[in-house]
């Protein structure tokens, strides 16, 4: 409460009557950055039908983060959740990181191993923006974007001439975070590359046991690109990247003698053409391949273990573009993903391939009308083809309120971890089975004395998950120095697949495995807002409230058949509407603050930024299978982090970043969240 009350107060501070005149006199903020994600064509952000986010370089780099999980954090409707292992994945209007696609210049990052992908690893040195879109997608970008997409674009419109740079970063926890890169433009052709490094002794939040909490690592990351363009010829562009991981685990099966390694090395490289056909119509072909490797070694008593994730993706995409003159811009595109997927214990290599259709019409009806329609196709091997449209438009009433709403489908198969998936993580102590194998894994386990505890089902069958998508917002500038947004959401998903625990090995490692819900649906509101207190100080608000339901769940509290027990008498006791929560691991409401104080005779500039969230419930405890309040459950929080960024000369600048200054600490629920931690910076360059 304390840090709610902090924020009402600064808040009339600068609104007070005092600050009225020097209000008025900033000019009104306009959001004009040029967005490509939306619809795959050059767009003004006040000019897209759907909710739009797009953070500047200038904002990255002056906040200090180095990490693309750090920036997503700060953002509205967005939820930074930790990974079973440590890393971070992210959350959109309630929908796990499954249902988020990520894109680096367009082409997906792949490598959810045991569900989500990891985007702590995504360094942010190299970034010109990132731009991020909320809600369904799946008309343009498939399966994968039924919550959004997050696209981190890397700097390459350099002007003539050459551009070093370098980072390097240190702080608690023994980290080293170093960054190189250097871009070359002369005539038509533009090249770079980029190498960063990051290591970590690791941390500790629980001091009385044998282990480290998060064990010793290093990363490498490094990039290459070429783009050249001809008047002839057309635009070409080839980009390589190779991303290496090496990590020293904790052993969650405490034995002398034990040790654990594990590694992971993820390749990509992408073939983007572009050719003007003439005035209006444009061609692009677009090749994508990727390869994602996961190695973990394990010796316990003189016995080796090893286990092995493979995956491919290749994707080879011919898309057309006309945008005549009546205002009409049509995209029209055909596809085919080919993956495949090894691991070892899989009974066999799996592989999937897939293709897909899709036409987009952007039709600007007027100077206040803009409306966007698509309808994509997609037919898959295992599973029925599926179709899915989307609709949305942007409505300006007047240069000081638009209005936006979107409506989509999605369509999401069962993918191969789902299905096949037997990962058994040594530092966390946990095992992920694919429901097509976890039948007979149990079986195994039981005939073997392995097993400690089993309570799922005898068979699990994954249906294909299919929803609906809605969002409705106004933004407005009523009121010249403080532009606000107001969106609406809902996401209704039918056999929504999530974890669940099942059972308990011997050894202690829990067993985890995917199950369809019925029914879910999520919905909320989102705000946010930009107060220009002065043309040096800026606040930065935004409130996020969710509910996320499981509506057989709601039936069954309803009905009386769901039962809890008390844990001092062992009583069992009926639990009525009112006791349910919602869906696991997400938060009811997040509190976004921030401040920018820029101190322009010492080029300085002073950033504050708080998150509070509410609390979450991770684990059912009295095995009723639902989340209730008689449940294990996260203390609400609050995240507070400062940034001195100090401008030296015209290439040179020195940051000091002070996170979770409060200290707040959750060894069980939060291992991605070391506590309070501090760490300089250095750049050279642009």
């Amino acid at each position: 409460m304390k840090s709610f009350k902090l924020i009402l107060s600064v808040i009339f501070l600068f609104c007070s009557k005092e600050n009225i005149a020097q209000l008025d006199s900033v000019n009104t903020i306009q959001l004009n950055e040029i967005i490509i994600t939306a619809t795959k064509s050059e767009k003004l952000i006040d000019d897209t039908t759907i909710p739009t986010i797009s953070i500047s370089n200038k904002e990255i780099s002056s906040s200090g983060y180095t990490s693309l999980g750090e920036i997503i954090a700060e953002q509205t409707g967005m939820t930074i959740m930790p990974t079973y292992s440590g890393g971070e994945s992210v959350q959109l209007q309630g929908l796990d990181s499954d249902y988020v696609l990520i894109l680096i210049d367009g082409f997906p990052i792949t490598g959810r191993v045991a569900g989500d992908l990891d985007i702590s690893r995504l360094s942010l040195y190299d970034v010109e923006k990132i731009e991020i879109i909320k809600g369904g997608s799946s008309s343009l970008y498939g399966s994968e974007a039924m919550a959004g997409v997050i696209n981190v674009v890397t700097k390459k419109n350099y002007k003539e001439g050459l551009f070093p740079g370098i980072s390097y970063k240190y702080g608690s926890h023994d980290l080293h975070d170093i960054s190189a890169n250097i871009f070359f433009s002369k005539n038509n052709i533009k090249a770079g590359g980029n190498l960063n490094y990051i290591s970590s002794s690791g941390y500790d939040l629980i001091d009385t046991d044998d282990t480290q909490t998060v064990q010793p690592f290093n990363r490498i990351t490094n990039s290459v690109f070429i783009k050249t363009s001809q008047k002839k010829l057309g635009n070409i562009e080839v980009k390589a990247r190779n991303y290496i991981e090496n990590k020293d685990e904790t052993v969650f099966i405490t034995q002398s003698g034990s040790r654990a390694k594990s590694k992971i090395n993820e390749y990509n490289i992408y073939f983007k053409y572009k050719n003007k056909l003439h005035k209006e119509t444009s061609l692009f072909f677009e090749y994508y391949n990727t390869l994602y490797g996961n190695e973990e070694s394990l010796l316990v008593n003189d016995i080796f273990q090893y286990y092995e994730f493979n995956q491919s993706v290749k994707r080879y995409e011919l898309r057309l573009n006309n945008n005549d003159i009546r205002n009409l811009n049509i995209d029209i595109g055909i596809g085919i993903n080919k993956e495949f997927v090894d691991r070892t214990n899989f009974e066999e290599k799996e592989n999937l391939k897939s293709e897909y259709l899709y036409i987009q019409n952007d039709w600007k009806l007027n100077n206040n009308i803009n409306i966007v329609s698509g309808l994509r196709y997609d037919r898959h091997r295992e599973y029925k083809s599926q179709i899915s449209p989307k609709f949305s438009i942007n409505k300006k009433f007047s240069d000081k309120i638009t209005f936006k709403a979107s409506i989509g489908t999605g369509f999401k198969t069962p993918d191969f971890r789902h299905l096949y998936l037997n990962f058994s993580n040594t530092s966390s102590g946990y095992i992920v089975l694919g429901s097509n194998i976890l039948e007979k894994t149990i079986k195994n386990l039981r005939e073997s004395m392995q097993l400690l505890d089993y309570s799922g089902p005898d068979n699990s069958i994954l249906s294909p998950e299919k929803s609906i998508s809605l969002n409705i917002g106004i933004n407005s500038y009523l009121m010249p120095t403080i532009p606000f947004e107001i969106n609406f959401f809902r996401n209704g998903i039918d056999n929504l697949i999530d974890t669940r625990v099942v059972g308990q090995k011997t050894n202690g490692q829990t067993i985890f495995s995917y199950f369809n819900i019925k029914k879910a649906h999520t919905y909320g509101i989102e705000f946010s807002s930009t107060i220009l207190v002065s043309d040096f100080f800026k606040i930065k608000l935004s409130n996020y409230h969710l509910y996320a339901k499981d509506i057989s769940a709601l039936k069954d509290f309803k009905n009386g058949i769901v039962f809890s027990r008390d844990k001092n008498t062992m009583q069992s006791f009926m639990l009525s509407n009112k006791d349910y929560f919602g869906l696991f691991n997400r938060a009811r409401n997040q509190l976004n603050f921030r401040t920018n104080y820029e101190i322009k005779n010492l080029r300085t500039n002073l950033i504050f930024n708080l998150i509070h969230k509410t609390k979450i419930g991770f684990r059912d405890t009295n095995g009723n299978t639902y989340l209730d309040k008689y449940d294990n459950f996260s203390k609400g929080h609050v995240i507070a982090n400062i940034t001195i960024d100090k401008k030296i000369l015209k290439m040179l600048r020195a940051q000091l970043i002070i996170k979770n200054i409060l200290n707040y600490i959750d060894p069980i629920n939060y291992i991605n969240n070391p506590g309070r931690s501090f760490y300089t910076r250095i750049i050279f360059g642009r």
